[in-house]
Order: C-alpha cells, then structure tokens, then sequence
C-alpha cells in the first residue's frame, strides 16, 4: 500500500498555458520519479495516470492551496 505524498510550489510553469505546472512524484509501484502535469485552475481533482516505466494505473489525488502557488499531490497504488 505505498503511497506518495509530495507538496511544494509548482516547478515548471508555462508562460503559454498559464493554468497547468508540472510536479515529480514517486510511482508507488516500481519507485520510479515521474514528472506529471497539473492543471491549477481546479481546487480538488483525483484522476488515474499510467506510469511511464511500469505502466501500472497510478490514483492521483492534487489539490492546491487558495493562492495556487502550493500543489498537494498524493500518488497511490490501485489497491489502496
């Protein structure tokens, strides 16, 4: 049941799509970091993402802060 818990102000921001950053998780599976898009202008959002590496179904979970500067992100397995 491992599960990865990263926040921390958006790394990449585009200067062409001001509402999506990027963010490095851990895959809960194979322990690879993989680098991931986020779209800041929703609050809450919980979707599933393949791994890069393992091609295994990642839950992700990102919410961000009022000021949008900080994005939570908790990557767990499919079994939790």
């Amino acid at each position: 049941m491992p599960v990865a818990i990263l926040s921390g102000p958006a790394t990449h921001r585009s200067p062409l799509i001001h509402s999506m950053d990027t963010q490095t998780i851990t895959c809960p599976y194979c322990g690879e970091p993989l680098t991931i898009a986020i779209d800041v202008s929703v609050r809450r959002q919980e979707y599933i993402e393949d791994c890069q590496i393992c091609c295994r179904p990642i839950t992700l979970t990102v919410e961000r802060d009022d000021d949008a500067d900080t994005a939570y992100v908790e990557a767990r397995s499919e079994d939790t």
